[in-house]
């Protein structure tokens, strides 16, 4: 009598259902928007199918190109079908025709924690950003922009890695950044670094609030401190170097015009730019920095004393730092 066959590992597993989602950006001159339905999951191949409003012209396919008339609010759906036949739905509100003023402060994406953006307005009118994520080896690394304008709901900068050289930093270009607004507070997020490209829903967190900003300080500049300001958070993000390398740690508190916070070091695997996220990052107390600020300044005080999980040390006495951003 020959054994019972094994059962397949397939029949015994409980496969996830489809979770629809979407992306979308206009262009307010022709009220022409793009659809784009990567951000659904499911067991592929996937199946798309879209609802729009009478009246709306559709290029038609898995990421249409839609003509509507006139500016307005109107409901988009799309229903997504899995290769089992499990289908899931979701609507959204959509606003060709608008332009939108995008809200300043920390963004990222709630479903893969532990990258953000720290997103500012500059004197001139235009954004900068500061880049907040990890290499490879699960280090945390950070990359700035320059300084770009908002366009039909569109922004976009060169992105570059700064590093030590020992008495200054240097400015590598690295690739660039784009934000396709779909509200004041989301968007399609992509990027291009080191070769690598990819895309994701961001989301407006915190910040924008008194003492939120970019600053710096004058006599040494090449390090970086931004704070978020928000609702009773005060939140900071030290960019320094360890030897060469740019890394950034971070801390929280209450508001308050003499602050200090405890600093944390975090890291990971499957958190750089192209990597399979596995969860989100460790912790790890580093130090502390100590702030003196006073509400609605441009410029105060700070000192800080990092000491890095490889014995790299980040000392500053009471330094002048100045507002970079509005």
């Amino acid at each position: 009598m020959e054994p019972l066959a094994e059962p397949s590992s397939l029949a015994n597993t409980v496969l996830a259902p489809p979770q629809a989602n979407f992306s979308w950006w206009c262009q307010p001159g022709n009220l022409r928007c793009y659809f784009d339905p990567a951000w659904s999951t499911g067991q592929p191949p996937l199946q798309f199918t879209w609802t729009f409003p009478p009246g709306a012209f559709s290029s038609g396919g898995d990421a249409p190109t839609v003509s509507f008339y006139p500016p307005g609010t109107y409901s988009v759906t799309l229903r997504v079908r899995d290769a089992l036949g499990q289908e899931s739905t979701v609507t959204r509100p959509v606003s060709p025709g608008a332009q939108y003023l995008p809200k300043t402060g920390s963004w990222s994406n709630l479903a893969r924690p532990g990258s953000s953006l720290d997103f500012f307005a500059t004197p001139n009118g235009g954004y900068t950003a500061t880049w907040y994520t990890f290499t490879p080896d699960g280090a945390p690394v950070w990359y700035t922009t320059g300084i770009s304008f908002l366009y039909n709901n569109s922004w976009s900068a060169p992105l570059y890695l700064s590093t030590w050289n020992g008495s200054s930093n240097v400015l590598t270009s690295v690739g660039s950044l784009e934000l396709k607004l779909m509200s004041r507070s989301s968007a399609a997020f992509s990027y291009t670094v080191n070769g690598v490209s990819g895309n994701e829903p961001y989301t407006y967190q915190l910040g924008g609030l008194d003492r939120t900003g970019a600053w710096y300080e004058p006599a040494f500049s090449g390090w970086g401190l931004n704070l978020q300001e928000h609702s009773g958070f005060y939140g900071a993000k030290v960019a320094f170097y360890e030897g060469s390398q740019p890394r950034w740690v971070e801390g929280s508190t209450t508001p308050g015009p003499s602050v200090s916070m405890n600093l944390n070091w975090r890291s990971g695997p499957g958190l750089c730019p192209g990597c399979t996220y596995v969860g989100p990052p460790g912790a790890l107390p580093v130090g502390s920095v100590s702030i003196q600020i006073p509400s609605s300044s441009t410029s105060g005080l700070t000192k800080m004393n990092i000491t890095t999980p490889s014995g790299a040390r980040w000392v500053l006495p009471w330094v002048n730092v100045s507002k970079l951003t509005q």
